[in-house]
Order: structure tokens, then C-alpha cells, then sequence
């Protein structure tokens, strides 16, 4: 009775010699994690194929082949590496959770802030970028308002009836009052009509004017 180290030793001592017995498969799936672990696992990643078949020191046909089957898989094992679509921000995240459950066509989230002045200020941006963003290319466009201060303050930023001369593409805009509540129908100047009506004030001396159309 003896155990399989002190039996290689007897089998040596007795001149005989063991065969190397290479497990080729295991061999391919090594030498494919080799070859992702240097491009998304080492601290010091390899940029190209070039660099990887230098690490490797293999062919540069080798090196993508041994990468490309690490990442795709094969009958010679499954995939060595998984991807995760990780969204870079809370607000990213909830943007587009809106849009799929509500099946809208965009959506916008900012951060939330202690400070309200700041906060209306980063809302108006938003709001105003996408406003822009939408009349980008296009020669038509209706778009129904709402109340409050951030739609007050969107409009400010926007800068009518200077927009007109950015977007010469943009032959007709409508704009529509949507309903008031009665908290902003007290609140002079930041109801939906009566931030409408601002806007048709500001155009109805401009050479644009004729390129809006606003109903309050």
C-alpha cells in the first residue's frame, strides 16, 4: 500500500519515465483567460490586438482568435467574461424607466437639491435644452405648456423671439396653454396662459412673428 507520490518515486528509481500528458483543452481555456484577463483585468490593460499578441507572445491572428473565444464562447467552454450595462447616474436611470413605462418619446430628470433657487435654475437648463434639442431639424413643431415657475424660467432661457434666428429650418411652432390649476391662477405670471401670452407679446413686434402661432 503506498500513495501516488511515493509510487512515482518507486516507478523512478526503477527507470521508468512518465509521459507528459497535455490536457489540450484545458490548455485553450487558460491561455483564453490569459488573454481577457490582460484586456479588462490587469492593471495594466492591453489597448490593441498588437499589444495583447505581445503579452502573449503569439501571432496577432492567434491572440484575437484566443480573445474573441473568451468573450463569445465555444463547445470548448462557455464565455469567460460578462457584461453589464451599469447607468452612470440615478437620473439617467429613472429617465429611461420613464420612457419605458410611460411610453414617452423623452424625458429629462435633474438632481434633487436643498437649495429651491438652484434647483429651478437646473430645471429651466434641462427643460430648455430639451426644448431645443426637439426643434433641432425640423420645420413643425406644437408644444403644450404647463404652470410654474420652472416653465416661467424655461421660457427666460429660451429668449424668445431670438430663438427663431437659430433655427431657420423652423417655419411654424405652436405653442398651447395647458390648464391652470387654482394655486397658479392667483400667481400672476407663472400660469400656462399667462406664460403663452408673454411669449406672443414678445414675437408680435419681430420678423418672426408670422412663424408662431399661440393659444391661450
Amino acid at each position: 500500500m503506498t500513495d501516488e507520490e511515493c509510487a512515482h518515486e518507486l516507478l523512478h528509481l526503477a527507470g521508468w519515465h512518465e509521459k507528459i500528458i497535455v490536457d489540450k483543452k484545458w490548455q485553450e481555456i487558460t491561455l483564453r483567460f490569459r488573454a481577457v484577463h490582460l484586456c479588462y483585468g490587469s492593471s495594466a490593460p492591453c489597448r490593441s490586438i498588437t499589444d495583447l499578441s505581445r503579452r502573449l507572445k503569439m501571432s496577432r491572428r492567434r491572440a484575437r482568435h484566443l480573445l474573441m473565444k473568451a468573450l463569445q464562447g465555444d463547445l470548448c467552454g462557455p464565455p469567460l467574461v460578462s457584461f453589464a450595462v451599469r447607468s452612470p447616474s440615478v437620473e439617467l436611470e429613472l429617465e429611461i424607466e420613464l420612457v419605458r413605462l410611460l411610453s414617452l418619446m423623452e424625458a429629462r430628470v435633474v438632481p434633487t437639491l436643498k437649495d429651491y433657487v438652484e434647483q429651478l435654475r437646473i430645471l429651466a437648463l434641462a427643460a430648455s435644452q430639451l426644448f431645443l434639442e426637439l426643434l433641432r431639424n425640423t420645420d413643425y413643431m406644437c408644444i403644450g405648456l404647463g404652470s410654474g415657475r420652472p416653465i416661467r424660467l424655461m421660457i427666460e432661457v429660451i429668449n424668445f423671439p431670438q430663438i427663431f434666428s437659430y433655427f431657420l429650418s423652423l417655419q411654424k411652432l405652436e405653442i398651447w396653454a395647458l390648464s391652470d390649476s387654482p394655486v397658479f391662477k392667483l400667481q400672476y405670471g407663472i400660469g400656462a396662459q399667462d406664460i403663452v401670452g408673454s411669449i406672443i407679446l414678445r414675437c408680435r413686434a419681430s420678423p418672426f412673428a408670422r412663424r408662431l402661432r399661440g393659444y391661450v
